[in-house]
Formats: C-alpha cells, structure tokens, sequence
C-alpha cells in the first residue's frame, strides 16, 4: 500500500450539491407493492416482459428483474430502475447515463454510473473492518449502538471504486460523553486498510462540532493518525437525521481530493470541508462510528471517469 501523506485545503464548497435534500424522519421504504407507474408499460394484466412474477401493469420496474418490488423513497419508482432511488419523484436523466439528474455530480456529461444503492433492507453483509460486529438492522435502518469503541464496515467491491459520489443519510442517536474519544460518524469514501483510507462526516472536538473531510494515515512510528480539513457544525450532532456526502476527485496521479458536505434540517446551508491527500484514488466505501450510537438510513454511491 503506497505510503498516505497529506496536505490541508482550506475548506470550501463541495462540486457535488443535487438535488433538494430528504430530512426528517429515517427508515426507508422498503417493501413497496408496485403500482405499474415506475418504468412499467402499464398495459396489458398477463404480459411479465421481465420474468419476475409481476404482470407490467402491477410491476415498478417492469424491465428489470425485482420480485421484491423494493421502493425506497416511495415514489413508485423501485430501487432496481430509479435513477435516484432516494430520492422521491426525481426521474429525469438529461445525459442518459443511467444516474438522475437530481443525484448525478454530472448531470449535462454522460460517462457516471451508479455503483450501488444500499437501503439495509436485511442483514448486514458488508464486512467488518474494524471494532466487534455490533451492527444490526434497525427499524429499516442499520444502527450501531456502542459509544466506548470505533466501530466500521465496508462494501468490499471487485475492482475497487475509482472516483466516488456518496450520499447517506444518518442520525447520531447517542454521543459518549467520554473526551478521549474522537466521537464521529461518517463516511469513508475510500478504505485501503484500516491504517489506510478517506473519510468524511461529522466529529466532536471539545464542546463544538465540526464537519471533516480527511485520511488516516501512520505517522513514523507506525502510529494511525487523523488528518484533515474541517469546518463548523452549527447544530447538535444528536437528534435528527442529516445527510452527509463526500466526494473523491484525482488531482492527478498521487493525488486525491476528499469533500464533505453536510446538511441539516435546522440550518440555512450545508457546512463543507476538504482536504487534498497524496494517495491513490482507488478503494471500498464503507461507514464509521467511533464513540457514537448511529443509525444509517441508506448509502448511495455514484463512480464517475477517473480523469481530473
């Protein structure tokens, strides 16, 4: 693994802002019966064009293969054919790429794909990078509970994501009120080893709460260390859900860009932060706790061409 060095940006707005946010209350959809309206033709009562037991008329994605009808945002659009699974009614795809325009950080340039939509439907099946297995579905969500260790799973993909787009929605239901903690929740946008990744999200330092956009790295002694660039937090870090993304762009060969954006409900504007690490833009996605209680709504990841 090539060596993680970084230098600090200062923090600014993030490229990737679409589409109007979801807060409020969390757990997802789910189940979802169909109504024929999400891709459907809507015509004939016997004609199955995709072969999974659903006549199209009765089918929210009648093209694609999904006897579980799932439909997170219930728009009547399911998981498997919404170009913006999370975000309810937003179909439109004016570069058709297969991303909405409301969820695509390119939306006029064709050439990004969604990677994956995970909405915790079921079991936890993404791997355990670090910390006990404490994850467990939720009430549609998947929550971590323990506020003493740090906790984090990743997606493990096969070749890894190159040049991300990551939304999730969050809520810290619980903080440690223990100081030697770093106390954060977040994602990490590109996962090497557990001395070796991208993050983004929100984190306690003393009394106030920022936002931070960074990497782990070791220091010379081997030592894991945190760096990163960061901006205020003007609201609570407990309570509501919030919708944090990041995104990772290659500067050039040995150098990434990590932003982070945050959205809360109680505030004007998101609060955002970057930082420029010298590491290859190549990883996992996964989510991270350390010192909190968290519930994760959904994580939604877009891979855009790796050229800067």
């Amino acid at each position: 693994m090539r060596a993680l060095l970084g230098v600090l940006a200062l923090s600014a707005g993030c490229a990737f802002e679409p589409g109007p946010y979801q807060d409020g209350a969390g757990g997802g959809g789910g189940g979802g019966s169909g109504s024929g309206s999400g891709g459907g033709s809507g015509g004939s009562a016997v004609i199955d064009s995709d072969g999974d037991g659903l006549v199209d008329a009765n089918d929210n994605c009648s093209a694609v293969v999904n006897a579980d009808q799932r439909d997170h945002d219930g728009d009547a659009f399911g998981d498997a054919c919404d170009p913006c699974p999370h975000r309810s009614g937003n179909a439109a795809d004016g570069d058709a790429d297969g991303v909405g325009d409301a969820c695509d950080p390119n939306p006029t340039t064709a050439g990004d794909r969604i990677a994956f939509f995970e909405a915790f439907y079921g079991s936890v099946t993404w791997d355990v990078a670090e910390g006990a297995n404490t994850w467990a579905i939720d009430q549609g969500t998947v929550r971590q509970p323990d506020v003493d260790d740090a906790h984090q799973i990743v997606r493990d993909d096969d070749p890894d994501l190159t040049s991300v787009s990551i939304e999730m929605r969050v809520k810290i239901n619980a903080v440690t009120s223990s100081w030697d903690s770093r106390r954060s929740t977040g994602i990490v946008a590109a996962y090497h080893d557990d001395e070796n990744y991208l993050f983004c999200g929100l984190a306690a330092d003393g009394d106030a709460n920022q936002v931070n956009a960074g990497q782990v790295d070791t220091d010379w002694l081997g030592f894991p260390r945190f760096r990163y660039g960061e901006s205020d937090f003007g609201a609570p870090m407990t309570g509501d859900w919030l919708t944090v993304q990041a995104r990772t762009i290659p500067l050039d060969e040995y150098t990434t860009r990590i932003e982070c954006s945050t959205h809360h409900a109680s505030l004007p504007a998101a609060s955002n932060a970057v930082y420029d690490a010298e590491t290859s833009i190549d990883g996992d996605v996964g989510i991270r706790t350390n010192g909190t209680d968290a519930s994760f709504d959904y994580v939604f990841v877009v891979e855009s061409p790796t050229q800067p």
